[in-house]
């Protein structure tokens, strides 16, 4: 795959060593962010084998269940949840999170540039859970609900529903009134 150095992309170069080392020890912000994302959808490290391909998915819009006033809202609470929650989660240990009390499921692009497969994959291998799956997508990258959306869907049915349905089927009884 390409990147900024090697295709003498001038512009890219110059934006990417502004925001170097990344992540490193500054601040994530907004603009941090969107310049690593913007470079990595355009040299194709989001997806696999589609360089400059910027996902403007508008899946959602094909659900009755949205308003387009909560539609045109899906860019403000991005950002919203960007500016408030990106400090936190870049503080958590994931290295040393191994530990948990629920069923974990793993989706991993086996091209994602984002998130190393391979980092995923050892990391899954020390990951204690009352159960474990790691399902690798061998035609995807990062967006692997987006490139490959059947494989995606069976697999939330045939692996997370179940958990979902039996943790449901355990759970208190109550009354939901609408």
């Amino acid at each position: 795959m390409p990147n900024a150095k090697s295709s003498g992309n001038a512009a890219a170069v110059k934006e990417l060593q502004a925001i170097a080392p990344y992540p490193g020890t500054t601040p994530m912000t907004l603009q941090r962010l969107g310049v690593r994302s913007k470079w990595e959808m355009y040299f194709g490290g989001l997806t696999f084998g589609r360089q400059n391909y910027a996902y403007d998915s508008n899946a959602e819009s094909l659900s009755p269940d949205y308003s387009q006033q909560e539609l045109d809202a899906i860019g403000k609470g991005s950002v919203f949840t960007i500016n408030h929650l990106m400090e936190p989660l870049v503080a958590v240990d994931f290295d040393n999170a191994t530990q948990f009390g629920c069923p974990v499921i793993l989706f991993v692009g086996a091209h994602d540039e984002t998130t190393s497969h391979e980092l995923a994959e050892q990391w899954f291998g020390k990951l204690q859970a009352p159960s474990k799956r790691l399902v690798l997508f061998a035609d995807s990258a990062h967006m692997v609900m987006l490139e490959q959306p059947g494989r995606f869907l069976m697999h939330l049915v045939t692996d997370a529903l179940p958990l979902a349905q039996k943790a449901s089927d355990a759970a208190p009884a109550e009354t939901i009134r609408d």
